[in-house]
């Protein structure tokens, strides 16, 4: 075994590896090592770990890699390794874990990825010059973890991936794929995290949460066309910490159910404002959601929503951030909603709403006061619609906000 990790090494990988017959692990991750990956190391047939990652490795990734009988770990992410992946990446029958991300990686997935009938991790992510088609691993079914995010890969998601019961973290984003995510297989219960955002998905979000992936812990949805309401079955999720959906083309209302989701952390459901209204997320904010005491952070900005703020979001405690800008909520500030209520707030935007009155001056004056909590709120002019005395940012309009 080499294990030199994290020591500044310098140079180039020397090919007079290839003598050290009996090497069964190779680890130099973390080093300042140069130009290629040697093909000589393709000789040690002893070889079962190679920990490349985090150096300045460049050219192309070496196919004798692939023809080594044990390889079981292949980690060479974070170079500047360009070319195609390997036609024979298949050959590696044993590999378990394979990654490659943040390379100058180009070209198509080679069909042999499909062979790797032992493969629990692959990562490919931020590789922008791959594209074409998603592999369905269709012998794949060890496969936990798919990270194919931040490439170009097209097209529509093939429906056989979905047969693996083992797949814990499924990451799409970023990419150029079409039309609607396949129906999850029902026996898929130990899938943990989704991430399918910036892609041009169409459908429904029933497929995603209604209650049949019982550990779903994180979902990222955002920028997509899903044009869709979201489901009265997301408060079966109840294991969700984290779930953004961001400029999805939502309509419909909030389902009052969504104050079931008790381990939330992180909540943004913003950017659903199209015309006509219809075709906007409208509706109160849930009174609900004054249950959901674990959140952190709460985006709700820039859809249609209206009615008047529910006193009960004074019982979000942990409350970091809070953004309720660009709806058409009218009425008042609840008297709750002060410091007490929100001792670690630190960020709430309230402006481009219909909402009038004075922020209470606990905010101002309490054990965060300014600038320690970052306000917005309409309170620009002689006679703004909301007054408050330690706003760091006033508007009149979304689109004229000075800094005061």
């Amino acid at each position: 075994e080499i294990n030199i990790r994290k020591n500044t090494l310098t140079g180039t990988l020397p090919s007079e590896l290839q003598y050290l017959s009996s090497l069964e692990v190779l680890d130099l991750t973390q080093n300042n090592l140069t130009n290629s990956i040697p093909s000589e190391l393709g000789l040690l047939s002893s070889l079962t770990e190679i920990y490349l990652q985090e150096n300045d490795l460049r050219r192309k990734i070496p196919s004798s890699l692939f023809d080594l009988p044990d390889l079981r770990y292949l980690l060479l992410g974070v170079n500047r390794l360009s070319g195609e992946i390997p036609a024979n990446v298949g050959s590696a029958s044993e590999l378990v874990e394979f990654a490659v991300e943040q390379n100058k990686l180009s070209g198509t997935m080679p069909p042999s990825v499909n062979e790797l009938a032992l493969i629990q991790t692959f990562v490919v992510h931020s590789n922008a010059g791959l594209r074409g088609g998603i592999p369905p691993f269709t012998r794949g079914r060890q496969l936990s973890t798919l990270d194919l995010g931040g490439c170009e890969f097209s097209g529509t998601i093939p429906p056989e991936l979905f047969d693996n019961r083992r797949l814990r973290e499924l990451s799409l984003y970023a990419n150029q794929l079409t039309g609607t995510f396949p129906t999850f297989n029902t026996t898929m219960s130990a899938l943990e995290k989704i991430t399918i955002q910036e892609n041009s998905f169409t459908g429904g979000l029933d497929v995603f949460l209604n209650g049949s992936l019982p550990n779903l812990r994180y979902v990222d949805l955002s920028n997509n066309e899903l044009s869709t309401s979201i489901p009265e079955g997301i408060g079966s999720q109840s294991m969700l910490t984290t779930l953004y959906m961001i400029d999805t083309y939502l309509s419909g209302t909030i389902p009052t159910t969504i104050g079931l989701l008790t381990n939330l952390e992180d909540l943004y459901i913003e950017g659903n404002n199209r015309f006509p209204l219809s075709l906007s997320l409208t509706g109160p904010i849930p009174s609900e959601m004054g249950h959901l005491t674990s959140l952190k952070e709460l985006g709700l900005c820039c859809n249609e929503l209206s009615s008047t703020l529910p006193s009960e979001l004074s019982a979000l405690s942990e409350l970091e951030e809070l953004y309720i800008a660009g709806n058409s909520l009218t009425g008042s500030i609840p008297s709750s909603w002060n410091t007490t209520s929100f001792p670690t707030l630190e960020s709430f935007t309230l402006h481009d709403s219909i909402l009038n009155g004075s922020l209470d001056e606990g905010f101002c004056m309490g054990d965060n006061p300014p600038p320690s909590i970052q306000f917005e709120a309409d309170c620009l002019g002689d006679d703004p619609r909301m007054r408050c005395s330690c706003c760091l940012r006033c508007c009149s309009e979304i689109d004229n906000c000075e800094d005061q």
